[in-house]
């Protein structure tokens, strides 16, 4: 992150990354400056991290979900438009949605046979939530980069996938016909969001699909609940409550975490080995999937009710209303962000720093305002 981790990398100018592989599972990468403008603009890629053994799937494909604007221009100078909220003038304004870049009958086929075992690894790298519908039966194995315990067989479901999350499902091909993986939500622009999948002698037949009994999949109720360290834990060194809700500041609508924006936030402050506590409580009108970065954190509670299955992630959707407590264990030194990964949101202040007292970084921040977090 500019201005916390280290500069940004201007025009001409080289910055090389190393860092270990060494969690399999599906991520992606992105700008962190200004990124509401420039990861909308396309400034990010997928970052696939395969297992060093264990048997692969005949098909492996990388989905990444993304919206765009075909007028051009910000969002954030539509505010207050002909009376509609911000979160309308959004879903107006973003009309075109892509698999990989591709729009509607441009979509690039999944070409499969069958037989065939096909990994889908859903990346969202837009800012609306999609859910996405794959006809016949699937298994939900991965998020976020993250293994399910004993993934039970799923049929007729929706997988809502929500801005910055990753939903890896496998699906055996069983039927000589092709079909479609397509979009069930409250979008509007859903029509361009269909995959199609095509199955090698099919001559063109396509799968009957019902659409008529889909219900929600339900990540909290899913896997086989484990044991887990973070479950066990009595006493946590930090525990944080974030009340997540927006404001009006003069003519400018900011997004805010216990009403203030970055700029006002204390850092959360840890120390390696610490157990941490965080709760999101949504008083917003709208979504907000809150990241953590360098860490998984285990969902503890929704809404005042224990989640009884083992759920790892590093990014979780909390609902207007909603109230979802995440623990992790501190186990990666270094200063990070917590925001939420609607990157208009986090630009609008929804974001806080988290950083290690017993980590000394050697980058020193520069005092101009060329580097801005977010």
């Amino acid at each position: 992150v500019p201005g916390l981790t280290q500069d940004a990398v201007k025009p001409g100018e080289t910055y090389t990354y190393g860092f270990s592989a060494d969690v399999a599972g599906t991520y992606w990468y992105h700008s962190h400056q200004e990124s509401s403008a420039q990861v909308d603009k396309g400034l990010y890629g997928a970052l696939i991290v395969e297992p060093k053994s264990s048997e692969q799937p005949d098909k492996d494909f990388t989905l990444i979900l993304d919206e765009w604007m075909n007028a051009g221009g910000d969002a954030h100078s539509a505010h207050g438009s002909a009376g509609m909220s911000d979160e309308e003038m959004m879903a107006a304004m973003y009309n075109i949605y892509t698999v990989n870049g591709k729009s509607g009958s441009l979509i690039t086929p999944l070409e499969t046979k069958p037989g065939d075992t096909v990994r889908l690894r859903f990346i969202n790298a837009g800012y609306r939530s999609h859910g996405i519908h794959i006809p016949g039966e699937f298994r939900v194995v991965s998020t976020d980069g993250q293994d399910i315990a004993e993934p039970a067989v799923l049929k007729d479901q929706i997988v809502t996938i929500a801005p910055g999350e990753r939903y890896d499902v496998e699906l055996t091909i069983d039927s000589q016909k092709d079909f479609t993986i397509d979009a069930h939500d409250n979008n509007k622009y859903n029509d361009q969001l269909v995959i199609p999948v095509k199955v090698s002698g099919s001559n063109g037949e396509k799968m009957e699909v019902q659409h008529d009994q889909l219900t929600a999949f339900d990540l909290l109720k899913y896997g086989k609940p484990a044991e887990s360290e973070l479950s066990k834990v009595q006493k946590f060194a930090l525990e944080y409550t974030a009340v997540l809700n927006s404001k009006m500041n003069g003519n400018q609508l900011v997004y805010t975490i216990n009403d203030k924006v970055f700029s006002e936030l204390p850092a959360l402050q840890v120390k390696t080995g610490d157990y941490v506590k965080l709760t999101f409580e949504n008083k917003s009108a709208v979504d907000h999937p809150m990241h953590v970065h360098g860490h998984f954190f285990q969902v503890l509670e929704k809404n005042g009710v224990k989640v009884e299955s083992t759920v790892m992630k590093d990014t979780v959707l909390v609902k207007p209303g909603e109230k979802i407590v995440v623990a992790f264990k501190a186990d990666n030194p270094g200063n990070w962000m917590i925001h939420c990964h609607e990157l208009h949101h986090a630009a609008g202040g929804m974001a806080q720093q988290l950083v290690y007292t017993d980590y000394k970084s050697s980058y020193t921040p520069p005092t101009n305002a060329a580097n801005k977090p977010e």
